[in-house]
């Protein structure tokens, strides 16, 4: 499993915002939490898999500045994972 804590754009409504790769859910995923504890992005789970990096990067891009190379890198957090690189 991976976490990549993002810059909020705006750090005075935006409190969080992660992307990441779940191994267990076999899934990359994004959650954006705003400072009254709503959560106005929370993507990928074993029901709905995320299955491409960019797809979770759009979904926050509104909320924080996305560092160049991060859709390459969530894309080897997903290939270390032992379970994909066996199937």
């Amino acid at each position: 499993m991976s976490r990549h804590r993002l810059e909020p754009r705006n750090p005075n409504n935006v409190r969080e915002v992660v992307v990441g790769w779940d191994s267990p859910m076999r899934t990359f995923y994004a959650v954006v939490e705003d400072h009254s504890g709503a959560i106005p992005v929370d993507l990928g789970d074993s029901i709905e898999p995320v299955l491409r990096p960019g797809a979770v990067l759009d979904a926050v891009r509104p909320y924080a500045a996305i560092p160049p190379g991060l859709d390459d890198e969530l894309l080897r957090d997903a290939l270390a994972d032992p379970g994909i690189r066996a199937a």
